[in-house]
């Protein structure tokens, strides 16, 4: 079984541990990969809907790792024991949905080492939410698949400089602009900002709409700069 491009990234920020859990595991791919390479001990797949756990559980015994992933329904944290695993993986959810998962278990969250965190989108809310919750993130990457762009964030408790709206969305990591999918980001950020203003006329009167306007083209300018600041691609 060959990880698609996305989990393949998300699997590769995963620390080698006794016990990690993978929170809406859907089919168990990431921990069965997991524990197959010997990067992880023991694993907990879990998931609130029964259908995708079922077949997870079929998966995990198809390739006889039942022994090292256990199954759970369930919700979020709740299927956990605060402290007993390391860490967590939360992939493939929107970013909103990623933060109550931490927020509505804070014993259990708080006794993590690390999470790894994959939002489907809202990755600056995320990473904002992150910053004013006592996370820090110091590990991220991106990974393209089909047409779409997913960021994965490595985190873990720490003091996070609050990052501005922009910042948010571009990634608040130092070697995140060495990324080789970053150029694409920021060409993609641009675009959007492109079509806010060919959308709202120039002498718009509306004010929600003029500052919306005002907005994009500031940071258009910083977007275009960052463009010509980074290394040309080999």
């Amino acid at each position: 079984m060959e990880l698609t491009p996305r989990l393949a990234a998300v699997a590769a920020l995963v620390p080698a541990c006794h016990c990690m859990a993978d929170i809406g595991t859907d089919h168990a791919y990431v921990p069965m990969d997991l524990v197959r390479k010997h990067r992880v001990e023991h694993a907990v797949a879990s998931d609130i809907h029964k259908g995708p756990l079922d077949i997870a559980r079929r998966h995990i015994g198809e390739n006889r790792l039942s022994r090292w992933i256990e199954t759970r329904l369930g919700g979020g944290l709740e299927t956990l024991q605060p402290g007993e695993c390391e860490g967590v993986v939360i992939a493939g959810m929107g970013g909103l949905m990623i933060c109550d998962i931490l927020a509505n278990s804070p014993e259990t969250a708080g006794a993590l080492s690390w999470a790894v965190l994959q939002p489907m989108n809202h990755s600056a809310d995320l990473r904002i939410w992150l910053a004013e919750h006592g996370w820090k993130i110091t590990q991220e990457k991106l990974a393209r698949e089909d047409w779409h762009i997913y960021d994965i964030l490595y985190v873990e408790h720490g003091d996070m400089l609050v990052p501005s709206p922009l910042d948010a969305e571009l990634g608040v990591t130092p070697m995140r602009r060495e990324d080789s999918l970053f150029p694409e980001l920021v060409k993609k950020m641009i675009k959007q900002r492109n079509a806010v203003l060919q959308g709202i006329p120039e002498d718009t009167e509306n004010i929600y709409h003029k500052e919306k306007r005002e907005k994009a083209a500031t940071e258009l300018k910083i977007l275009e700069d960052i463009i010509c600041r980074l290394k040309p691609e080999k």
